[in-house]
C-alpha cells in the first residue's frame, strides 16, 4: 500500500500549521488517522486530549506518544532511530506529527538552563542564558534537520507551532503574522518546510465553526524572510475553507501531478 503522504518524487510531503490557540491546527494533523495507522503522532503540550488517536506502541513504534518535560529529549532518539530503520528500508511511519513546536522549544529550554546551572553552578545567569540559547538553536535545528531526513526517505513531517506577530518589512507601521520560533532559527524555516499554513478561526454567529486556511509559499521569500502568498509554479488555492487533512492532501497531490506533467 503506497504512502498518501509520498510525492510523486518518493519524498514526503512536510507541512507546517501554524496559528493562535484553538485555532484548528491539531484537528488538521490529527487527521492522520484517516489515512495511516503507521503514524506517529509526538503531543508534548496535551492538545489531543479530544481527539481519538491509537495509543503508543513500543513495539510498531506508531500512535500516540505523550511527552513529559523529563522525557522531551527523547524525541531526538526516537527520530533518529527512526531514521535509519527508514533509510534500511524498513520505516517505522507513513507520517510524523509534532504538536507542538511551541512546547518543544520551551520545555528543552527550561532543561538546558537547569543542566548548564549544575554543571557551571559559579557561571553568572547572563553568560548561563547566553550559552542555553546556543545549546537549543543546535537542538532546534538538529531536529529539524532529522524532519527533513526523514521526508527524504519518503516519511511525511507536520510539525504545528504557535502564531507570531511581527514588523512587516515592506510596509513600515504595521506587523505580519508569522510562524513562532524562537531566535534565528526562524529565519531558517523556509528551509525546511514545502508548505506553510496559517490557520485562523473565522467562526461567527451564522458559521461557529469556520476556520481559514491561508497556504503560504515556502523557501521563495521576497524580502527578510517574507513569504510568498502563493505556491508558485502549481495551482493551488490561495486559501480554503474547512478542509480536513485528507481533502489538503487531494489539494497537494494534484498540484504535484500538474507541475510533474507542466516539467515532463
Amino acid at each position: 500500500m503506497s504512502n498518501p503522504f509520498t510525492l510523486l518524487s518518493g519524498r514526503g510531503i512536510k507541512l507546517l500549521p501554524f496559528g493562535d490557540e484553538g485555532c484548528g491546527k491539531t484537528d488538521l494533523a490529527s487527521g492522520v488517522r484517516k489515512l495511516t495507522t503507521r503514524y506517529l503522532y509526538i503531543d508534548n503540550e496535551g492538545s489531543t486530549s479530544a481527539v481519538s488517536l491509537a495509543a503508543y506502541d513500543k513495539t510498531t513504534h506508531c500512535g500516540l506518544l505523550m511527552l513529559t518535560a523529563q522525557s522531551a529529549q527523547s524525541v531526538t532518539k526516537l527520530l533518529e532511530d527512526g531514521l535509519v530503520a527508514a533509510r534500511a528500508g524498513k520505516p517505522w511511519w507513513d507520517v510524523v506529527v509534532l504538536d507542538s513546536f511551541v512546547e518543544q522549544q520551551e520545555t528543552r529550554s527550561g532543561q538546558i538552563a537547569v543542566e548548564r546551572a549544575k554543571a557551571n553552578p559559579k557561571e553568572s545567569p547572563q553568560a548561563l542564558s547566553e550559552a542555553g540559547w546556543g545549546d537549543l538553536r543546535r537542538d532546534l535545528l538538529t531536529l529539524l534537520r532529522l524532519c527533513v531526513a526523514l521526508a527524504d526517505t519518503g516519511c511525511g513531517v507536520i510539525v504545528t507551532t504557535a502564531a507570531d506577530l511581527e514588523d512587516d518589512p515592506l510596509r513600515p507601521g504595521t506587523k505580519e503574522v508569522r510562524p513562532y520560533c524562537q531566535g534565528s532559527v526562524r529565519f531558517l524555516l523556509g528551509k525546511f518546510f514545502d508548505l506553510v499554513i496559517y490557520v485562523k478561526n473565522d467562526s461567527n454567529k451564522e458559521n461557529p465553526s469556520r476556520h481559514l486556511y491561508h497556504m503560504l509559499r515556502v523557501g521563495n521569500f521576497r524580502h527578510k524572510n517574507r513569504y510568498e502568498r502563493q505556491w508558485i509554479g502549481l495551482k493551488f488555492p490561495a486559501v480554503l475553507e474547512n478542509p480536513d487533512l485528507p481533502q489538503l492532501l487531494d489539494y497537494i497531490h494534484k498540484a504535484d501531478k500538474e507541475a510533474n506533467r507542466d516539467n515532463a
